[in-house]
């Protein structure tokens, strides 16, 4: 057991406490009890009072002697120092940071993602500004569990430039709106990551991914440019070198009772459930609102948040609505919501 909690105590005390009168209380109870016991048990009438006195002056004792040792630890603790306990201090990962690349990937980023503004590129007119309705209010997006994990090469390998960012999502259509809200994945994905813009970002996703054939899209959104990432398709998974698969998405609103992936007025899909202990992927909660997004490591620090689009089934972002923002400045993904792997 540590003594570091009984020394912070003692601390406490002694930078609250004279000592001086720490010391003249003790030395007086410790006087008090050996000048006047011998006098007073003598002039005890009878055998049994004495030793009823006997056991109260042996109490006192015990009190005096301990009071004494207190005052003895005030004296002693000042030199006796705990071990420091290192701070460790959670940073961001940057280009020079990677996953590691054998082994178990021991370098994912720690800390919760931040809020970074990103350059603008060149006024080309390559970033369009798709139409903002968030103020309609037509749906909310809310971010219920998160983690992150390795991202893995087509050959097996640990990819050091790349890592998965899983949410559990809960979507809401407005009961008050008059509008269906689509909610697919298919190409172009209505759901997307935004990350800051930058022309050397990489973006790696697994195979089944890439044959989709939905790629990110550079939009403007608030005079700022992100990219706009979609999901990794169902079942995107892939077998590691330690022989276990990483992240898949399992999005599937059909699950919720919306099988074209329309939400009309008041409908919803997503809950809170999880695991209580780590268990299999079957007993993980409800799954069907999970998606998985393969992110280039680099953007981790400045992830701005999940995006709602209405796509208009087009991959020109100049023709779509912005329906809703869960951002990491209002605390998207936070610790409270962070949750192990293993439990959704």
């Amino acid at each position: 057991m540590s003594a570091e909690p009984i020394v912070s105590v003692i601390g406490w005390l002694r930078d609250r406490t004279d000592l001086t009168g720490w010391i003249a209380s003790a030395a007086f109870a410790v006087t008090l009890t050996l000048v006047f016991t011998p006098p007073v048990l003598r002039h005890l009438p009878t055998r049994k009072d004495r030793q009823r006195a006997i056991r109260i002056v042996r109490r006192w004792t015990v009190v005096a002697g301990g009071f004494t040792l207190l005052v003895f630890i005030l004296f002693a603790v000042p030199f006796i120092q705990p071990s420091p306990v290192p701070e460790v201090a959670l940073e961001s990962p940057t280009a020079t940071s990677p996953l590691a690349t054998s082994g178990s990937p021991t370098s994912l980023p720690s800390a919760t993602p931040t809020v970074q503004i990103a350059a603008l590129p060149p006024s080309d007119g390559t970033c369009p500004s798709p139409h903002d309705a968030r103020d309609e209010e037509r749906v909310s997006l809310e971010v219920y569990w998160w983690c992150i994990g390795p991202a893995i090469t087509s050959d097996g390998q640990w990819d050091d430039s790349q890592f998965q960012l899983k949410v559990r999502l809960g979507i809401t259509a407005n009961p008050r709106g008059d509008t269906d809200v689509k909610i697919g994945t298919a190409t172009p994905s209505t759901l997307r990551v935004l990350i800051p813009y930058a022309t050397d970002a990489g973006w790696s996703p697994p195979p089944l991914t890439v044959a989709a054939g939905d790629k990110p899209e550079c939009v403007y959104i608030d005079g700022v440019a992100y990219w706009a990432i979609p999901p990794n398709v169902n079942g995107d998974a892939q077998l590691g070198p330690e022989g276990t698969y990483n992240f898949a998405s399992h999005w599937d609103p059909s699950d919720w009772g919306h099988p074209d992936g329309v939400l009309s007025p008041g409908e919803y899909v997503g809950d809170t459930s999880h695991a209580d202990h780590p268990t299999t992927p079957d007993q993980r909660g409800r799954t069907s609102s999970d998606l998985v997004f393969t992110l280039p490591i680099t953007a981790y620090a400045g992830l701005y948040g999940i995006a709602l689009f209405d796509t208009a089934s087009t991959t020109n972002a100049g023709n779509w609505t912005l329906l809703a923002v869960c951002t990491q400045v209002d605390g998207c993904m936070n610790e409270q919501n962070r949750q192990d792997p293993a439990l959704f």
